[in-house]
């Protein structure tokens, strides 16, 4: 059987990885309704993935070379794709080369180990191996494929099976080899090559189109590509004989002169997929609302966690201090006594040291346990399928300290008693979790999702609660004391990121997906980009079109993530 082989970016000679001096670290689209079951190709199929180190897609857009914004004419493609979190070189092209996101594989610095925490500790954790080493137990392990790179890690620590690399010390020397090798009559069904100009140049320079540095590495970049494509379409069987699908995407994006910690604009890049047959179509996240729904129960969850040293301890409430936790929450199932967010330490319902939120009865009412105690003063129902925003505050007034809740901004009428908590804490050691918890006398299941969970250090007044309720992130009040922000809509990996602190984020567990939920009250620009196919691209993506591209079936012990479209679209490339 062939091996499987890759090629890194280039120098002229292919040297052996031993030899090689350290690294810089650096909704569906619209169906198609056409029969296209006669629909055949005899042209062998061939990838070329140009993968670019610090994209930044802000700024690329910016500048727009006329050699890069040419490509886009037989492209399908989009400018606000998603990478990773966190958005080092090492996790990035993990991700990009495995088709799985960080929270799978794990592999989240440098040290290429993996890093398991909370609910994954102790568990039997799935491998990820490379989509080359998916190809060699598939029903086609004859390809062959080719890396060309800087990077030497990227061959040793993430692509051990690749058996041809070229390493290159410069991108001229990157585009030059890919180049010479395609000049050839037998070139690889699969190359990859490394671009990491951009990301020095932002580094040192920053990632904007004002930096003079940043805007000529971009510029050289627009000339790379112009020279592979044009070297491509020079070839004798260029879309006869050979039918390519090139992949230009970004690894990560650049905010600043920082590209690894994985906030929007380091995690946001431009991806085009290029064929000499494609209709030019821009694709796009904007308006769309993805969020996540947990449910079941015990064995057979799908919730959000967050650990106590992770950030959860910031929803310990002691003695002193006051407190405000807002969220926006919607739920078609009512369950009998069914938690949905807990800082519990899988407690009794009598225990005095934690905080459970849980629907009561049949009607779906909201009942809250807090320092021990229960206040369960009917209010309406929040199972009935629309948004509600739930806020209770912790308060100081009259020698004592008081809880007060509301829901869509108006004050429930609780008893006194059972809002007057004294001076009892709910301090524990416990996770936050949304979604189904372990805490005894709280049996049911709830099917719920959540977005805008807010923390705030200080009690908001009725007012600010009321104007809370409905606004945008940018238009809360009380930002100067709001401690974390968890909008929950983030689209992509298994994250609830934190976006004042994005280390302290949920991760979400069980078999779940991200889907299109309803806007609530504080959603903004709804409304999708203009003649773009709603849809939020991601670099996980990537590996399934490859391997839809090479005829390859995948297999769903594979385990991976992203979502293959490209076959919505044969009508323009199958004759």
């Amino acid at each position: 059987m062939k091996r499987i082989y890759i090629v890194i970016t280039a120098i002229v000679t292919v040297m052996a990885i031993g030899g090689l001096p350290a690294c810089t670290k650096y909704a569906d689209p619209p169906p198609y309704f056409e029969e296209i079951d006669t629909l055949k190709t005899s042209a062998s199929r061939k990838v070329l993935i140009i993968g670019v180190d610090g994209f930044a897609s802000a700024a690329v857009q910016k500048i727009t070379p006329a050699k890069l914004t040419s490509i886009l004419q037989k492209s399908k493609y989009s400018w606000d794709a998603v990478a990773d979190r966190p958005s080092n070189s090492a996790t990035v092209w993990k991700t990009l080369t495995s088709g799985v996101s960080s929270g799978k594989h794990l592999i989240l610095d440098s040290s290429f180990m993996r890093q398991v925490s909370g609910d994954q500790e102790g568990q039997f954790l799935k491998a990820y191996p490379s989509i080359f080493n998916l190809m060699l137990s598939s029903a086609k392990p004859d390809y062959t494929s080719c890396l060309i790179s800087g990077w030497t890690s990227l061959a040793s620590s993430l692509l051990p099976e690749i058996g041809t690399k070229v390493f290159a010390n410069s991108d001229l020397a990157a585009k030059d080899s890919l180049v010479n090798r395609l000049r050839k009559n037998n070139t690889d069904d699969i190359n990859i090559i490394e671009f990491s100009d951009l990301l020095k140049a932002g580094m040192e320079n920053g990632f904007s189109e004002t930096s003079s540095q940043y805007r000529e590495a971009v510029n050289r970049l627009a000339d790379y590509l112009d020279q592979i494509l044009s070297t491509l379409k020079a070839r004798p069987d260029y879309n006869g004989k050979e039918d390519w699908l090139v992949i230009v995407t970004g690894t990560n994006g650049g905010s600043g002169y920082s590209y690894d910690n994985g906030t929007e604009p380091e995690r946001t890049v431009p991806v085009f997929y290029y064929n000499e047959k494609f209709k030019t179509q821009e694709f796009s996240s904007q308006g769309l609302n993805l969020g996540i729904i947990a449910s079941g129960n015990s064995g057979n969850y799908i919730r959000a966690r967050m650990e106590n040293e992770a950030g959860a301890s910031l929803f310990n409430f002691a003695n002193t201090g006051t407190y405000t936790v807002q969220m926006k929450f919607k739920s078609n199932h009512s369950g009998n006594y069914t938690p949905f967010l807990t800082k519990s330490v899988a407690a009794g319902t009598g225990t005095t040291n934690d905080w459970v939120n849980w629907v009561r009865g049949d009607n779906g009412y909201w009942t809250l346990r807090i320092a021990g105690k229960t206040i369960q003063t009917i209010p309406p129902t929040i199972t009935d399928n629309v948004w509600h925003t739930l806020a209770f505050s912790i308060y100081d007034s009259a020698n004592s300290r008081w809880v007060k809740r509301f829901i869509d901004g108006k004050r429930l009428a609780d008893n006194n008693t059972d809002r007057n908590i004294g001076t009892a804490t709910a301090v524990n050691g416990g996770p936050l979790i949304f979604g189904w918890a372990s805490v005894t006398g709280l049996g049911g299941v709830l099917t719920c999702s959540m977005m805008d969970l807010a923390l705030y250090q200080t009690a908001l007044t009725d007012q600010e609660i009321a104007t809370a309720a409905c606004s945008s992130f940018s238009e809360l009040p009380r930002k100067d004391k709001l401690a974390g922000f968890w909008p929950g809509n983030d689209g992509f990996q298994n994250k609830y990121d934190n976006i004042i602190n994005p280390a302290q984020s949920f991760t979400i567990l069980g078999d779940f997906a991200w889907t299109g939920v309803p806007t609530h009250c504080g959603t903004r620009n709804a409304t999708p980009k203009p003649n773009t196919v709603q849809q939020k691209f991601q670099i996980t993506d990537v590996s399934r079109q490859v391997f839809y591209w090479l005829g390859i079936d995948i297999q769903k012990n594979w385990g991976l993530e992203g979502v293959l479209w490209l076959d919505k679209y044969e009508t323009e490339f199958l004759k």
